[in-house]
């Protein structure tokens, strides 16, 4: 993952609020889209929901109902990504 400092961020900051020239400008920073799908979601959003079952998991310490009956579901359809 990228880490942007405090400096660059400042420097894009400068491009808002400047009128077409400006926007021009932010147009180079603009994140590209997802077309590809997985499962029928966006990759955006099928990036999403391992975090959602952490970001779960550690609020409750327990395994979240979504993240049960998504493994539930998978029975039969491979692994889970393991190897062997």
């Amino acid at each position: 993952m990228k880490m942007n400092d405090l400096a660059s961020l400042l420097q894009v900051c400068q491009y808002v609020g400047q009128g077409e020239a400006g926007r021009k400008a932010l147009e180079a920073f603009r994140p590209r889209p997802y077309v590809e799908r997985i499962g029928g979601k966006t990759v955006a959003s099928a990036g999403c929901v391992p975090i959602l079952h952490m970001r779960d998991f550690s609020k409750n310490k327990a395994l979240g109902d979504n993240l049960v009956e998504d493994m539930k579901s998978r029975k039969g359809r491979g692994s889970l990504g393991r190897r062997g």
